[in-house]
């Protein structure tokens, strides 16, 4: 015979409603993080400067899109333990002034942290940063790696 169990159906639509909710709150994020009104209101978008990751023979290329700010916003860092770099700064907003009024606000402003794992080729000891044009260059040198000499065995024939 089987045993039925009644079950609550308010437990069923509590659970449903807490499920929603943490729908809700990863749906916000999302659009937050890509400058989108949230299903909250419309907030400013979180600030995370793009970046392209290019490789040449020689080099890795990093750039990072900084409009706005200059070098001395930015600090650049290694953890040599872990082959982290750390790109971090602030895009500082400018001061209101007292006859404007905002209508729209697009521009994202605020602090920034932006982390990579550095390749295992990397030259972690050379690496070089430029700024110009609000884009932020870091070049990173691939090591010379030295492929070993391979002996030729000739096979005697007996």
């Amino acid at each position: 015979m089987f045993n039925l169990i009644r079950r609550d159906p308010s437990n069923l639509f509590t659970s449903l409603r807490k499920e929603l909710e943490e729908f809700d709150n990863l749906a916000d994020r999302i659009m937050h993080f890509h400058g989108f009104p949230t299903l909250r209101g419309i907030e400013a978008p979180a600030f995370s400067p793009s970046l392209d990751f290019n490789e040449t023979e020689k080099d890795y290329i990093l750039a990072l899109e900084t409009p706005g700010m200059t070098q001395k916003d930015v600090k650049i860092s290694l953890d040599s333990e872990t082959d982290i770099l750390t790109i971090e700064g602030e895009k500082l907003q400018k001061e209101e002034q007292k006859d404007e009024k905002k209508h729209i606000q697009e521009i994202a402003y605020g602090r920034f942290k932006r982390e990579l794992c550095l390749p295992k080729d990397s030259n972690k000891e050379d690496l070089k940063a430029s700024y110009k044009n609000g884009i932020l260059t870091i070049f990173i040198p691939k090591l010379k790696i030295v492929e070993p000499e391979k002996k030729r065995i000739d096979i005697k024939v007996e």
